[in-house]
């Protein structure tokens, strides 16, 4: 079977920058055509579903694909990380990760 269509909900709309009104849509699934017609497979549906899905042709990948946002640095002067945090760099290992946890649900008491 051969994906022919994206199916597609409008779940809000929203502003731009320039004060346009947006509509925010949702990909919930897809239209296959097959050997014996088309089926339609949807993944979700969103709370605020009013029961309209429309189609649209799939898109090559390169049409589809953003660009990721630049990484930015946290503190632009460059000035050294000064925490209050004493455990902070507990979180950089998977057992401070777990212990850290712990601590937060009260299960563990830090002495």
């Amino acid at each position: 079977m051969k994906k022919i269509y994206d199916a597609v909900v409008v779940t809000g709309e929203y502003e731009d920058r320039q004060g346009n009104k947006k509509k925010r849509y949702l990909t919930v699934g897809a239209v296959f055509e097959g050997d014996r017609g088309m089926s339609l497979k949807l993944e979700a549906l969103p709370v605020s579903f009013n029961g309209w899905i429309s189609f649209y042709p799939v898109r090559e990948q390169s049409e589809t694909r953003r660009q990721p946002a630049p990484r930015r640095d946290p503190d632009p002067q460059g000035a050294p990380f000064d925490d209050d945090i004493p455990f902070a760099f507990a979180f950089a290992t998977p057992l401070g990760s777990i212990l850290a946890g712990l601590v937060l649900a009260g299960l563990v008491i830090a002495a």
